[in-house]
């Protein structure tokens, strides 16, 4: 390790890079320090499903006209480093547990390449795109709002 740096992840959040001699880079959390790195299954296969979906909402978050749009919630102007994508009617966490409910979960199958989770079935990553693109709705807001809501 040459040095640590704090970067943007796929999702553009902020966080912690360990950087090899070859340039290379790995994602570190804290929070994932203190509680241990053991994940659930169940938490993968969320991985894999938030990761499933990341185009569809960052093609929805670049629909949002910053500097024009307003939160729904406090009329705040939003701009791109002030705004999240929110899932409501149903939260992103009742939509999985719909989903996974007429599933074995122990069944599927999660791959980790680059500290990031995926399906290995692609016929089944598919099959949950278009159930959540079936059954969610997003919209965007304000990122304290939506981190307390």
């Amino acid at each position: 390790i040459i040095a640590i740096e704090v970067d943007r992840d796929q999702f553009n959040s902020r966080c912690f890079y360990l950087v090899y001699k070859d340039k290379t880079k790995n994602s570190i959390s804290y929070t994932t320090s203190i509680k241990g790195t053991d994940l659930t299954h169940k938490q993968k296969v969320i991985k894999a499903c938030r990761n499933s979906i990341y185009p569809i909402i960052k093609r929805f978050k670049s629909s949002v006209n910053f500097g024009i749009d307003v939160c729904p919630f406090s009329n705040e102007i939003l701009y791109y480093q002030n705004t999240h994508i929110d899932h409501y009617d149903l939260t992103f966490n009742q939509m999985f547990n719909l989903w996974i409910s007429k599933k074995n979960i122990n069944e599927i199958k999660i791959k980790k390449i680059k500290q990031v989770y995926y399906f290995e079935n692609k016929t089944l990553e598919k099959e949950f795109v278009d159930f959540h693109n079936n059954n969610c709705k997003l919209r965007a807001i304000l990122d304290k709002i939506n981190l307390t809501l």
